[in-house]
C-alpha cells in the first residue's frame, strides 16, 4: 500500500509536467502563427541583408601609363543604395564597364552574384 500512499505525489508531479508541456505548445504555436501571419514580401526585407549582390576586392584600372583608380574595395548587398559621383573622366563608367564584364581590370576581381565577372556573361 505504500506505492498508493506515493501516488498522489507522482500524480502532482505529473501535472505540473504536462501543464509545462501544453504552456510549451502554446508559446510554440503563438510564436509560429505569429511568424505565419507575415506576408512573403516582408521575409525579404529580413533576408536581403544576407544577399550579397557585388563585392569588388581590391580592383584597379590602368589606361596605359595613366591610373585611373585602384585599392577599391566595396561590398553592396540587396537593398543598398549606392551612389558613384565624380567628375568629367574620373572613372565612373570605367567603373559601370568593369562591374558588367566589358573591361577587363587591370588588378583585382569583381564579384556579382557570387559568381566572378568575365567577358559575356549573360547572367549579369
Amino acid at each position: 500500500m505504500r506505492a498508493a500512499a506515493a501516488d498522489p505525489a507522482v500524480a502532482s508531479l505529473a501535472r505540473q509536467v504536462q501543464d509545462l508541456r501544453y504552456q510549451r505548445q502554446a508559446a510554440r504555436t503563438r510564436w509560429q502563427h505569429y511568424l505565419l501571419r507575415w506576408p512573403w514580401y516582408a521575409w525579404i526585407g529580413i533576408f536581403a541583408p544576407l544577399v550579397l549582390l557585388f563585392w569588388f576586392g581590391r580592383i584597379g584600372q590602368r589606361h596605359g601609363r595613366q591610373t585611373i583608380w585602384s585599392g577599391v574595395d566595396l561590398t553592396v548587398r540587396a537593398g543598398d543604395f549606392v551612389a558613384v559621383l565624380g567628375p568629367n573622366g574620373a572613372g565612373k563608367t570605367t567603373l559601370v564597364k568593369a562591374i558588367l564584364g566589358v573591361l577587363p581590370l587591370s588588378e583585382g576581381s569583381v564579384t556579382v552574384f557570387g559568381e566572378r565577372v568575365s567577358r559575356g556573361n549573360r547572367e549579369i
